[in-house]
């Protein structure tokens, strides 16, 4: 199998990333989780729960039997273990709790309970969802513990989770090998993969030959269109055209001239061909993105329509913001997307015609953070892929968008936006139980953001990913498992 970076930190109260969540998903376990295709859920490390006090309280009855990789007995205290860790590290996926969790006890051995601040009748989606927290041992923590700093060192390239494989080496830059956890709690009967080998590759054509020869089974990293045109025409392998998890994006950096300004950010909204990009980028293996999570609450066609491909209205705003004489503008790609580096070159052919000189450049992994997290960076574009955190209207987008999340390190909105009736708005509809209003309010959210323009919202590709035939059972969904698979429930042939 390969991918395009290896994760870091494997920690579940850190990891935020999407392209090399094959580790953790396969190795570390939550609570709860969706079934496939579903918004269902289905149980996990917790058997059972009760939704009390109207959704302000939650109760679980956690599994019974279950042992970490490192042989430690799951139970309610360990759960609470990770809960609180995660909540004091504050990184990341932290904000699912911090938000809104009052207290956590462990009532007996296997009863956990959770007191929301205030009802959120949502709330099992913060514990479902693919950055919902997952669990490990807090003994592997703390033997691993240096200087107060809740194994979070250790736990970068280390796992101690309850997922059906365990780490057996880790390379980041070259390969990472899981073999199965003999004593997993669904046990072993039936056709199941005994050990999943992740190659670690940079360039979608080497991935390509390696799999056209047969040195790999599976390929979870984009690759350009005509890779896809000469594997579809292999006899051996299926070309699977899976419903993608993240939507792709440019951050405005609302805090840096000239950026700073609405009109110059409509403007580039209208310089953008959506259009050209779905067809020529993506081989029409996308569609039309807006503000809201796709299909959800408030979201519409005339929502993501809103800004067409008008040079001549691009322009006209640019006069209006006091630039007609032109403009010079830093774009960063996001490495492990390389369409979107070719998206940004139809983008920088076309802001020339409008006298707009876009300077782009491709970074990768902790480049690409730094540049994120630095609020003195340099940029005004900063491309982004992102899956949602929640399948609920308002929670899917809320990090994005938050006021809080301005200054947060690893946090979403690298826009530094902040629009207060917005995230008013946002947080009234994560805890409104009537239906209508919640669509009345993601509408209004979505037209303050159309205005606002934080962000250019590209395109939602599908997944595109080529497997070879052998490989049995293979299922997929980006909104559960985004560039991932659930290993457990493959197997292969021969």
């Amino acid at each position: 199998m390969a991918i395009i970076e290896t994760t870091e930190p494997l920690d579940p109260a850190r990891y935020y990333g999407t392209s090399e969540m094959i580790v953790p998903l396969n190795t570390q376990e939550g609570l709860l989780r969706y079934k496939m295709g579903t918004y269902e859920f289905e149980p996990m490390l917790a058997e059972s729960w009760e939704v009390l006090d109207g959704g302000r309280a939650f109760t679980f009855k956690i599994r019974e039997g279950v042992t970490y990789h490192d042989g430690t007995k799951l139970n309610a205290e360990s759960i609470k273990y990770e809960l609180t860790r995660t909540m004091e590290i504050n990184e990341g996926p932290s904000w699912l709790l911090n938000d809104y969790v009052e207290s956590i006890t462990a009532d007996g051995e296997y009863q956990l309970a959770i007191q929301l601040k205030e009802a959120v009748p949502d709330f099992l989606h913060n514990m479902a969802g693919p950055w919902a927290i997952r669990f490990q041992s807090p003994e592997a923590y703390k033997a691993n513990e240096k200087d107060g700093d809740l194994g979070r060192e250790w736990a970068v390239t280390h796992e101690a989770g309850t997922g059906p494989y365990k780490i057996e080496t880790f390379d980041k830059e070259s390969r990472v090998v899981l073999v199965r956890h003999e004593d997993y709690w669904r046990g072993w009967e039936g056709d199941h993969i005994d050990q999943l080998i992740v190659n670690v590759v940079k360039e979608g054509t080497t991935a390509r030959l390696q799999l056209e020869q047969g040195d790999l089974d599976m390929i979870l990293m984009p690759l350009q269109p005509s890779d896809y045109e000469a594997l579809a025409k292999n006899p051996d392998l299926t070309i699977g055209d899976f419903a993608g998890g993240n939507q792709f994006f440019l951050y405005f950096k609302t805090d840096r001239a000239p950026t700073d300004n609405k009109l110059v950010r409509q403007a580039l909204s209208y310089a953008f061909n959506y259009d050209q990009v779905i067809e020529g980028v993506y081989g029409g293996h996308a569609q039309r993105i807006g503000p809201l999570l796709l299909g959800l609450e408030g979201d519409s066609e005339q929502i993501r329509s809103h800004y067409t491909f008008d040079l001549d209205k691009a322009k006209s705003l640019l006069v209006e913001a006091g630039h007609g004489d032109g403009l010079q503008l830093k774009a960063i790609s996001v490495g492990s997307a390389p369409r979107v580096l070719l998206a940004l070159q139809v983008f920088q052919s076309d802001l020339k015609k409008i006298g707009v000189e876009l300077d782009v450049q491709e970074l990768s992994g902790a480049p690409w953070r730094e540049q994120r997290d630095d609020p003195n960076a340099d940029w005004n574009m900063l491309a982004n892929y992102w899956a949602p955190d929640l399948l609920q209207a308002a929670g899917s987008i809320y990090v994005m968008y938050r006021c809080e999340g301005r200054t947060e390190k690893g946090a979403a909105n690298a826009s530094r936006w902040c629009n207060e009736e917005a995230d008013t708005l946002m947080l009234e509809t994560l805890t409104e139980p009537d239906a209508a209003k919640r669509v009345d309010n993601m509408t209004r959210v979505a037209n303050i953001m159309l205005d606002e323009a934080p962000m250019l919202w590209m395109v939602w590709p599908s997944d595109v990913w080529p497997y070879r035939k052998t490989v049995k059972n293979f299922q997929y969904n980006g909104f559960y498992t985004p560039w991932s698979a659930r290993i457990y429930d493959l197997s292969k042939e021969g």
